[in-house]
């Protein structure tokens, strides 16, 4: 089954929680993956407790510092725990990205082990940087970008060649998000991100990766592989 993507969101705000809504037409073992950037690093994020966090870290080039988490789950029969996230530190500009993707592999959605020294990068005063390469592992894999942005809101927004946006909200804190179908498994290099605006922005982003839904075995291919008819 191909990956697709069904919805998404990108909410920007001021406070201490985010409580994105959930994407139209999410479904009983959809991929659900939310991003979050807030301008405050004397707190860490709590997400909800079925999600899996992928990563947070504090990001401290250009400035405001940011404190920035990853995380997904596999939506059950409803929404379960929700998707509101709670920050323990000051009260911040923030930016969130809220992706539901169908056709992802429900035990191991995370195509490649995320390493946030190869699959994280922030900068300062280069609203265009181009996000980590990833090596996909197996074929039909997505990669996906979640880039922040801070200070001046961006007038336009634009995605790597080849890569298909999918949502963006511009403010304090800017949010985007796209994505790339990768066929074979293979090193996905991201180019420059096409936004406009004042290169005021202290950029930080997420590269990770899909995993397609494996097909099962079938019974008589077994047999037949173990010569067993």
């Amino acid at each position: 089954m191909a990956i697709t993507f069904v919805d998404g969101s990108a909410n920007t705000g001021t406070g201490t929680s985010v409580t994105p809504t959930e994407p139209s037409g999410a479904a009983q073992n959809d991929l659900i993956i939310m991003a979050t950037c807030v301008n405050t690093i004397d707190g860490v994020w709590t997400d909800p407790a079925d999600f899996t966090e992928i990563d947070q870290n504090t990001a401290t080039l250009g400035a405001p510092d940011t404190r920035n988490y990853i995380g997904y789950k596999i939506r059950g029969a409803d929404a379960g725990s929700g998707y509101a996230m709670s920050y323990s530190g000051t009260s911040g500009n923030y930016a969130s990205l809220i992706s539901c993707y169908r056709g992802v592999d429900t035990s191991q959605p995370i195509d490649t082990t995320y390493v946030n020294a190869t699959h994280f990068t922030s900068a300062s005063n280069n609203m265009n940087l181009a996000a980590k390469a990833i090596d996909t592992t197996t074929a039909n894999a997505w990669v996906v970008l979640y880039y922040f942005s801070t200070n001046p809101a961006l007038t336009g927004v634009g995605a790597p060649s080849g890569f298909t946006q999918r949502d963006a909200g511009t403010g304090t804190v800017n949010a985007y998000t796209c994505d790339f179908a990768d066929g074979a498994a293979s090193t996905v290099t991201p180019g420059v991100f096409t936004h406009t605006g004042s290169d005021g922005q202290d950029p930080r982003i997420f590269t990770i990766s899909l995993r397609e839904i494996q097909a099962a075995t079938s019974k008589l291919a077994v047999l037949k592989r173990n010569r067993h008819f």
